[in-house]
């Protein structure tokens, strides 16, 4: 019998392709729950890409760079913006850092003889450490430091934990989160000009309570969340902010970016004694009392690295 088993061989191919292609109609029918499906592949070899194959060792990377030129006859204006980011995540843990800078310079010509300069520049960086504690909770410590020239702030420094809770469990951060927020720590300034308080530096206590959604979508992300922050060493210094978003996917990696936002503000402790004149209040070269703020905004954003990192461990996402 030299060709029976060749032909078995083959017939035996041949039901396996037919049980494959029957499977879609069974999973119609009342049977389809008494069907159990095995996979034997994993005993040939052939296994899924693990998380060790990843070349890029959970690590994801961020560019963003942005450079404006505006000249007439009269008046010139150069803006400079970039920033990076690094972020390397696990189920255990996860670990971000990220700086950013911006510079601003503006020239009018008032007349023949007379010129007026404008200058802002800020930049900083933050960094973030997370610990998973259970399905819904995780801790961590964050620290941020910065310096701007609009904001009155020579230096600024934030340290302090945090601790948060999600409705739904983590193993579901692909498609959606609903988390609740804590942080509290110190904050310290070096004014560069002596504030409204007549202060030149301090170091104060700060909390914060955060509420935040996200859903992510085939098409993109829609992102949204409510901040109530407040200086522990006077309850009035405090500030309500919302936040609302949405990323548009153009292709992998590609994504067009839609964002607006507002603040009741009651916590400017940074804002520098004495009148403005009239020429730092039109060309926002410092900080004023204010009330409230809003703003919308439009951009893109590409993110390149390990395909493990976003979906493994979502915990106090930029907090």
């Amino acid at each position: 019998m030299p060709g029976f088993w060749p032909q078995a061989i083959r017939l035996t191919d041949v039901a396996g392709t037919l049980e494959l292609g029957l499977l879609r109609y069974i999973a119609r029918t009342e049977q389809a729950s008494s069907i159990d499906i095995h996979y034997d592949g994993a005993d040939h070899g052939e296994i899924a890409a693990r998380p060790e194959d990843d070349p890029w060792n959970f690590w994801t990377f961020r560019l963003r760079a942005n450079a404006e030129l505006d000249v007439d006859e009269r008046t010139e204006s150069y803006e400079l913006e970039s920033g990076f980011s690094a972020d390397r995540v696990t189920d255990a843990l996860k670990l971000e850092f990220s700086v950013d800078g911006s510079y601003n310079r503006r020239l009018f010509e008032t007349s023949d003889t007379t010129s007026v300069t404008s200058i802002r520049e800020s930049y900083g960086a933050e960094g973030l450490s997370v610990w998973s504690l259970s399905d819904h909770w995780s801790a961590g410590t964050a620290f941020e430091v910065g310096h701007s020239s609009f904001a009155n702030e020579d230096v600024q420094l934030r340290v302090g934990p945090a601790l948060e809770y999600n409705i739904f469990p983590y193993s579901e951060s692909t498609r959606r989160q609903f988390n609740f927020l804590y942080t509290i720590g110190v904050r310290y300034h070096n004014y560069i000009e002596q504030t409204v308080f007549l202060k030149e530096e301090e170091t104060l206590p700060h909390h914060r309570f955060s509420v935040r959604l996200s859903v992510r979508q085939p098409w993109g992300e829609s992102y949204g969340f409510l901040t109530f922050s407040q200086f522990l060493h006077d309850p009035s210094k405090n500030r309500f902010t919302a936040f609302a978003g949405a990323d548009f996917r153009i292709f992998r990696g590609l994504s067009l970016r839609l964002n607006a936002n507002y603040s009741r503000i009651r916590d400017q402790l940074n804002v520098p004694a004495g009148d403005a004149t009239t020429e730092e209040v039109l060309l926002r070269q410092r900080i004023l009392q204010s009330g409230f703020e809003y703003g919308v905004s439009v951009g893109f954003s590409y993110t390149f690295g390990s395909i493990y990192s976003n979906v493994v461990n979502p915990r106090l996402d930029r907090f």
